[in-house]
C-alpha cells in the first residue's frame, strides 16, 4: 500500500516483488477512478487489499475509506505523509483479477461487499476483513475487525468517548460475493461458455418473482 503527497493524498494498491529479498520493484495496480465520488467534500482511497486465489481467478478484497473533509480537524497535517488525521469510514469492497492479479476489474466494487455502520457510534464504523476464508459446510466465515469510531476518531471525533476496536465475524454462503437483481423487468446474462456433462444443471437463483430459462 503507498499514499501519494498530492492533493488530497490518495493511497493505491501496490505490489511489491524481490528476486532476492534486497532489490524490491514496486507496482501499482489500483487506484480510485473517474467512476468513485468527485466530491471535495468526501474522496475515496484503497486503504489495503487482500488477494483470495479461486477457481481461475483472483477476488481482491479492498478495504475502502471514504474521507470526510467536512471536518475541521480534516486539515491538518493533509498532505503529509504519515500525520494525516483524516476523519472517515472503511467498508470492505470486492475486485476481480484475471492474470494474476496484474490488472483488476472493479466493476463490482462501487458498491460495499461489507457495508459500514451508519451513525457516528455504530460498533462497525471502520470494519476490515483480514484474512482468507474458512469454510464451513455451505458457508465462508470470514474472521476481520469492527471499530466503533472514524478514522482517528480517538485523537479528535469522539468528544472523549473512548474508542473500542473488536473481533468481527462476517458469515455468507459459499463463493456468494455478488449477485445480479433483475428486478421486475426481464434481464439477460450472459456468462462464458458452460460445458454440462451431467444429467443436471443447478443455478443460483431466486425465479419466485417470474421464471428462468436456459439456453
Amino acid at each position: 500500500m503507498r499514499q501519494a503527497p498530492n492533493h488530497p493524498p490518495t493511497r493505491c494498491g501496490g505490489r511489491y516483488a524481490s528476486p532476492d529479498l534486497e532489490n524490491w520493484k514496486l507496482e501499482h495496480y489500483i487506484y480510485p477512478d473517474a467512476h468513485d465520488s468527485t466530491d471535495p467534500r468526501y474522496f475515496d482511497e484503497v486503504y489495503g487489499v487482500m488477494g483470495l486465489h479461486m477457481e481461475g481467478f483472483v477476488l481482491g478484497v479492498l478495504s475502502w475509506f471514504t474521507g470526510d473533509m467536512t471536518h475541521a480537524a480534516h486539515n491538518n497535517h493533509r498532505g503529509i505523509i504519515g500525520r494525516d488525521t483524516a476523519k472517515g469510514t472503511k467498508e470492505a469492497r470486492i475486485v476481480t483479477s484475471r492474470d494474476g492479479g496484474k490488472t483488476w476489474d472493479r466493476t463490482v466494487s462501487r458498491e460495499a461487499w461489507i457495508p459500514h455502520g451508519t451513525e457516528q457510534d455504530s460498533y462497525d464504523r471502520m470494519i476490515r476483513v483480514d484474512c482468507p476464508p474458512l469454510h464451513v459446510g455451505d458457508e465462508d466465515w470470514f474472521y476481520g475487525t469492527a471499530y466503533n469510531s472514524d478514522h482517528a476518531g480517538h485523537n479528535y471525533y469522539n468528544n472523549g468517548r473512548r474508542s473500542l476496536l473488536q473481533g468481527a465475524l462476517y458469515v455468507q454462503k459459499h463463493n456468494r460475493y455478488v449477485s445480479l437483481p433483475a428486478g421486475n423487468i426481464e434481464q439477460i446474462l450472459i456468462t462464458k461458455p458452460v460445458e454440462v456433462t451431467g444429467r443436471t444443471q443447478q443455478l443460483n437463483v431466486d425465479g419466485s418473482h417470474g421464471n428462468v430459462r436456459v439456453g
